[in-house]
């Protein structure tokens, strides 16, 4: 009976130990990455792409190959009416210190394993927020204001990929 329970416990382990798999860092050939998950989009308009996060040391050195890092991250994916700088104007709040989005909330999905997400959305223009670890982060900005913009036409699809910077650069 104990030699079952030693062969039940080495198989679960065996089990355990061959579905993990390493994490494949991404860093310097995210467009491989971006090319492969492009292969999953299955909607007809809307708006697809990659999270990832940056990690590690990214400044110019010998040692960047070691330790800078990018891998596909699962999290939220918030999409709101377009968002400008003048839409955080308010006592106590910085736009690096979001705790909530002053536009309305039109779609939300989740990013898979390997970052990848789409939207089937209608067109016109919107902004993009990520949630991870607890925080609202905004990916870009375009200069006159607006945060994480982009647009939507008919029939087409939108490439958006966001990069959460962890990274020291």
């Amino acid at each position: 009976m104990r030699n079952l329970g030693i062969i039940v416990l080495s198989i679960i382990l065996l089990a355990s130990l061959g579905s993990c798999t390493k994490e494949e860092n991404w860093a310097f050939k995210t467009d491989q990455l971006y090319q492969k998950n492009k292969k999953s989009v299955t909607i007809k308009q809307g708006v697809w792409g990659t999270v990832t996060e940056r990690t590690g040391d990214w400044m110019p050195s010998p040692d960047i190959y070691q330790t800078a890092k990018q891998a596909p991250i699962k999290c939220t994916i918030r999409f709101y009416e377009p968002v400008t700088f003048d839409d955080f104007q308010r006592e106590g709040i910085s736009i690096y210190n979001i705790t909530d989005v002053p536009t309305k909330l039109i779609a939300e999905t989740t990013s898979n394993k390997n970052g990848f997400f789409q939207m089937k959305l209608e067109p016109g223009e919107y902004s993009i927020f990520v949630i991870y670890n607890g925080e609202i982060l905004a990916g870009s900005f375009d200069g006159v204001g607006n945060i994480g913009k982009f647009s939507i036409s008919e029939k087409n699809k939108t490439e958006y990929n966001f990069v959460v910077n962890n990274a020291v650069d």
